[in-house]
């Protein structure tokens, strides 16, 4: 797939767009082309969209009263991009572009379904126990304790006690609203910049034509990935890039020859880049560092 954004034209110009939708969706872009002179064009572009999210947040804890109603799948996006072009005399132009990109998002979202009671054994005890606390209590990164999803597991009693994080209510609610839900005490997000200078210029001549083309990117993302749906903060994982950088240039010649019936092309390619990462994995109380 070739995606090459729309050059500056000698024409004055723009667009203006709107998108309104349900979920708090709105999205806008405005265009405008402008001639400088005869030979020197300008373009810009800027965009904004955002989304509240689809997936509903249940998430209540009746032991602090603390409630999570951000929903799972929202997005907040702005972009600019801005170009100029040089037309000049005997098939020669050169086009600057830049653009610069800033993404927040919730993150992927997950829906755990921890309502029902092991038929089968695992290590000889119901299966109900292979789910973190289901069996056992244990202290959150909340610094809350979770009591187990039933009082009697075999049972199939489910827990009152407020420090069971109503899990087994709230997969009840989940099933009485519909799929599109989650229980989540911490929300997701992902954060990230992206930004891109390039730069195309060719020269057409009568026998080959030349291009180069050569761009400098660099980006930072982070965020955070907790519990896989948990209605309990049992592990994240935090992660952080904060210095990416890449460059690729590219020079080819092509053109024709014995009469057109032979095509020739020639050309060399460079590109490099580099990355500085920091992952953190956090699981109870304890964080490890990996770089």
């Amino acid at each position: 797939m070739l995606y090459t954004t729309r050059a500056p034209e000698s024409d004055f110009g723009g667009s203006v767009s709107g998108t309104f939708g349900s979920f708090g969706q709105k999205e806008t872009q405005i265009v405008v082309n402008v001639p400088i002179s005869s030979k020197i064009w300008t373009r810009a572009d800027f965009s904004y969209g955002e989304s509240d999210g689809y997936l509903k947040n249940i998430y209540y804890d009746p032991a602090t009263g603390t409630r999570n109603t951000t929903p799972g799948m929202g997005y907040r996006k702005i972009a600019g991009r801005f170009a100029v072009k040089y037309q000049g005399n005997e098939g020669f132009s050169l086009v600057l572009r830049g653009d610069f990109t800033s993404e927040h998002d919730t993150g992927v979202s997950y829906h755990d379904i921890g309502y029902f009671v092991g038929t089968v054994a695992s290590l000889g005890r119901p299966s109900i126990c292979n789910i973190p606390g289901t069996c056992n209590s244990f202290i959150d990164m909340l610094g809350h304790v979770v009591a187990p999803y039933y009082s009697n597991v075999a049972a199939g009693t489910i827990n009152t006690n407020p420090q069971s994080y109503n899990s087994s209510l709230a997969s009840l609610a989940r099933e009485a609203n519909d799929f599109w839900t989650i229980d989540q005490a911490v929300s997701n997000r992902d954060i990230d910049h992206f930004h891109t200078i390039s730069a195309v210029v060719d020269q057409n001549f009568d026998a080959a034509k030349i291009r180069l083309v050569t761009g400098y990117r660099w980006f930072d993302t982070q965020g955070v990935s907790a519990s896989r749906g948990n209605p309990y903060d049992t592990a994240q994982y935090n992660y952080f890039n904060p210095d990416y950088k890449s460059v690729t240039s590219e020079l080819n010649a092509t053109g024709k020859l014995l009469q057109d019936r032979l095509n020739w092309t020639a050309g060399i390619f460079f590109f490099h880049e580099s990355v500085e990462a920091h992952d953190i994995l956090v699981i109870h109380a304890r964080s490890e560092e990996h770089t």
